[in-house]
């Protein structure tokens, strides 16, 4: 994070940063536009429980995100 500069990075990955003061908002009202995540898998006929566990937690911190605004 030292020396780096200015980027725009998806919020899921600087959450915690920010939150514990390592990083901050330099341009708090410029934001990406809100679009989709897609989770594309073969099947959901035989999926594996690490693959439902992954989309239920993809799904829950990215609602988790949202209500944090």
């Amino acid at each position: 994070m030292r020396g780096v500069g200015v980027a725009m990075l998806p919020r899921e990955l600087v959450d915690a940063d920010l939150q514990s003061g390592r990083l901050r908002r330099l341009l708090p009202d410029l934001a990406s536009r809100p679009g989709l995540v897609h989770a594309i898998f073969p099947t959901r006929r035989g999926m594996v429980p690490a693959v439902r566990h992954l989309l239920d937690a993809l799904v829950a911190g990215y609602e988790n995100l949202n209500r944090k605004g």
